[in-house]
């Protein structure tokens, strides 16, 4: 129990509010397991879980039933043998994603978004936010492929991932093409989706001559099986509007 006492008149509408943000972010801790970051706190509204009832939301990315490499125990969603990426049935333009994960030793998985199907995988044309234990995977010895980049065009600004088996809360946030990366409530890339530096870097990448990549208005979200062991809870998204007291950035 949490018993609160105010004092003085002046300054209870003050505290008051300050122990209704604290009060918050305490539940929000209790219930994901991860802290959010202070600047989050009061924006946890208005967003649909997706692992709820889960067959409902998503499909696989080869075929439009619930693939069985996937499975959601007690909330948690787990890539647990070979059978192909998951995507989310719905399509997101202008999104908040929020979700916990986490990968076995030597991991590798990623979050492609704006993804369209029609071709071999998902990578053809969403981008990726890059899942990775950099510690223990090659991808790891390069900013450009290591955990939270958008993978092999931006790297992170910094490398505040957890090691392998324990969990990250990450963050991805569409708005206007303007996309942005978190890792453990630190904004870690920024980038523009058909910018000018966006087009120069797609040109010198391996994504130069695959004529849909990065360039959907909106599209489903992908989870990538990329062969290892990899966890994800608290996955939650927003759809974001013109609307300034709905901006995620701030």
């Amino acid at each position: 129990m949490i018993i609160v006492r105010l004092l003085g008149a002046s300054r209870s509408g003050f505290l008051g509010q300050k122990f209704v943000l604290t009060l918050a972010a305490c539940t929000l801790a209790l219930a994901t397991g991860v802290a959010p970051a202070a600047e989050e706190t009061d924006r946890e509204e208005g967003f649909a879980p997706l692992l709820v009832n889960a067959p409902a939301h998503w499909r696989g990315y080869a075929a439009e039933k619930w693939p069985e490499s996937w499975e959601v125990v007690d909330g948690v969603l787990r890539r647990k043998g070979p059978g192909g990426d998951i995507m989310t049935k719905e399509k997101y333009a202008d999104f908040d994603l929020r979700f916990d994960w986490k990968v076995a030793p030597g991991g590798n998985s990623g979050i492609m978004y704006r993804v369209s199907t029609g071709d071999d995988a998902p990578y053809y044309s969403g981008p990726e936010y890059q899942i990775l234990d950099n510690a223990g995977h090659a991808d790891g010895k390069s900013q450009l492929t290591s955990t939270g980049s958008l993978y092999a065009l931006y790297p992170p600004t910094k490398d505040v991932s957890k090691p392998a088996g324990e969990w990250n809360s990450a963050r991805i946030v569409i708005r206007k093409n303007r996309v942005q990366h978190y890792l453990n409530g630190e904004l870690v890339v920024e980038a523009e989706l058909g910018s000018d530096d966006w087009i120069k870097r797609v040109a010198k990448s391996k994504f130069a001559s695959w004529e849909k990549f990065g360039k959907n208005a909106e599209g489903s979200l992908a989870f990538q099986d990329h062969g290892d062991e990899v966890w994800f809870r608290n996955i939650r998204v927003k759809r974001l509007t013109d609307d300034a007291s709905d901006s995620a950035t701030k």
